[in-house]
C-alpha cells in the first residue's frame, strides 16, 4: 500500500478535506456566537451544518455512481473552497449577517455529505483487492486522528483571529481538490442510473443481509454514544469543570478509533493470540460469545457489547469524568474495528449503497443530541445512563444469543 501514488495522493488530500471540515465543526459556532451573543442561534447554525446530512445521502450516492468517485469529489471539494472564500470575503467587507453564515454552513453540508460518500468510495479503487482491507484501516485512523487535531485547532485559529480559520479552511480544501484532481481517474464507470431510482441504494443495502444489520447496530451505537455525549456535557455543566478536561473527555473517542483502526489488519491475529491464551475454559467461551473468538467472531457484535459495558462503567463509578474517559476510549477503539469491517463490505457495493448505509449511521448522530436532551429534561442523568445500559445490553443480548441475529453481524456467516 505504502508505494501505491493514488493511495498517498487521496490520503493526503482526505486528511487536508477532513481537518477543515473540523475546525469549520468548531469555528461556525464560535463565529456565530460573536455575531448574535446567543446560544439559541448558535444551536440553529451547527444544525444547518448536520442537516443536510438526513437529506442529501442518497442523492450523493446516486450521483457518484452516474460521474465517478473522483470526479464528484473535485468538484466538491473546489465547491467548498469557493464558498468558504466567498465568505470571508463578505466578513472582509464587514458585511457578514447571521443569515449569511447559516446559508453557508448548509450549502457547505450538502457539499460535505457529497465528499464523504465520494470519498468512501474512492479510497478502494487506489489499491488492489488485497490491500484494500489495510488501506481501509489506514484511512479510518486518519479520519479519527483529524477529530483529535481538528477541534483544538478551530479553537486555536478562531483565537488568533476570527478570520484567520476560514482562510486557513479555504486553503486546505483547495490544496484537496488539486491533489485529486492529479490523480489517475480508475475507479468507478459511469452509470446510466436515472434521478427516480435514488431509492435503489435502500432496497440494495435491505437485500444484503449483514450490511443491513451492520447499519441497524451501527445507528443505535451512534444514538447511544450521543446520548453519553450530552449526559457528559450536562455533568459538567453542573459540577462547573473547566472546558480542557470536556475538551479532552470529548476526544477520547478519537483516540479509542485510532487505536481500533490501527488493530483492524491484524484483528485475526489478535484473535488467535487470544483464544491462545485463554485456552479451552470458560473465559474462552466467554470471549467467544462476545464476538472475539470463533469461527463466528465478529467486530459488530464486539461493538454492542463494548457499548453497553461503557455505559455500565459510568454508572459503577458515578459518572466521573475519567469513567467517561475510559467508556468512550472502549467505544471508540471498538467503533475503529467495526468501521472498518463495514467499510470493506461496502468497498464491494455501489456507491449508492454507502449512501444508503451512511444515512442510517448519521440519522442517529443527528437524532441522539435531540433524545438525550428530552430525556434528561424529565430525569436525572444517571437514569438516561441507565435506560441507555438496558437497551444496549437487551441489543447485544438478543444479537448474541439468537442464532439468526448472531449470523447476520458476521460476514461470513451472512452470506450463507
Amino acid at each position: 500500500m505504502a508505494d501505491s501514488p493514488g493511495f498517498k495522493g487521496v490520503l493526503w488530500a482526505s486528511g487536508s478535506s477532513l481537518l477543515s471540515t473540523r475546525t469549520l465543526n468548531v469555528t461556525y459556532p464560535l463565529l456565530a456566537v460573536a455575531l448574535t451573543d446567543s446560544p439559541v442561534w448558535v444551536g440553529w447554525v451547527m444544525c444547518a451544518s448536520t442537516v443536510p446530512g438526513l437529506f442529501f445521502h442518497l442523492p450523493a450516492g446516486a450521483l457518484v455512481d452516474r460521474w465517478g468517485a473522483r470526479r464528484v469529489l473535485v468538484w466538491s471539494e473546489t465547491a467548498r473552497m469557493v464558498l468558504i472564500a466567498c465568505l470571508c470575503a463578505v466578513m472582509l467587507g464587514d458585511a457578514l449577517s447571521l443569515w449569511h453564515l447559516m446559508l453557508v454552513a448548509l450549502v457547505e453540508g450538502v457539499l460535505c455529505v457529497i465528499s464523504n460518500v465520494a470519498e468512501t468510495t474512492l479510497v478502494p479503487t487506489t489499491v488492489s483487492s488485497d490491500r484494500v482491507d489495510t488501506a481501509l484501516s489506514t484511512h479510518e485512523a486518519m479520519t479519527h486522528a483529524t477529530v483529535l487535531l481538528g477541534r483544538p485547532l478551530g479553537g486555536l485559529l478562531h483565537g488568533i483571529g476570527v478570520l484567520v480559520p476560514f482562510l486557513a479552511n479555504a486553503a486546505m480544501f483547495a490544496v484537496a481538490a488539486i491533489m485529486l484532481h492529479r490523480l489517475p481517474d480508475r475507479h468507478h464507470e459511469r452509470t446510466r442510473k436515472s434521478p427516480a431510482q435514488l431509492g435503489a441504494g435502500l432496497a440494495e443495502l435491505w437485500r444484503n443481509r449483514f450490511l443491513r444489520s451492520a447499519t441497524l447496530v451501527t445507528a443505535c451505537t451512534n444514538l447511544m454514544v450521543q446520548c453519553l455525549i450530552v449526559v457528559l456535557l450536562i455533568t459538567a455543566s453542573r459540577e462547573r469543570l473547566p472546558p480542557l478536561y470536556v475538551g479532552a473527555v470529548l476526544a477520547c473517542p478519537g483516540l479509542g478509533g485510532m487505536v481500533g483502526a490501527f488493530m483492524a489488519p491484524r484483528r485475526h491475529a489478535i484473535s488467535q493470540c487470544i483464544g491462545a491464551w485463554t485456552g479451552e475454559g470458560r473465559m474462552s467461551r466467554l470471549f467467544a460469545r462476545a464476538g472475539l473468538l470463533g469461527d463466528g467472531r465478529s467486530t459488530m457484535l464486539l461493538l454492542v457489547w463494548a457499548c453497553a459495558a461503557g455505559v455500565l462503567l459510568t454508572l459503577v463509578f458515578r459518572q466521573s469524568f475519567l469513567s467517561f474517559a475510559g467508556a468512550l476510549v472502549v467505544v471508540g477503539l471498538a467503533g475503529g474495528l467495526s468501521n472498518v469491517t463495514v467499510r470493506t463490505a461496502l468497498s464491494r457495493e455501489p456507491a449508492r449503497v454507502t449512501a444508503a448505509s451512511r444515512l442510517g449511521s448519521y440519522s442517529a448522530v443527528v437524532l441522539g443530541p435531540v433524545l438525550g436532551s428530552l430525556l434528561l429534561m424529565h430525569v436525572e442523568p444517571a437514569v438516561v445512563l441507565t435506560i441507555l445500559a438496558c437497551g444496549m445490553l437487551i441489543l447485544a443480548g438478543l444479537f448474541t444469543a439468537v442464532p439468526t441475529f448472531r449470523r447476520s453481524l458476521s460476514p461470513r456467516e451472512a452470506g450463507r
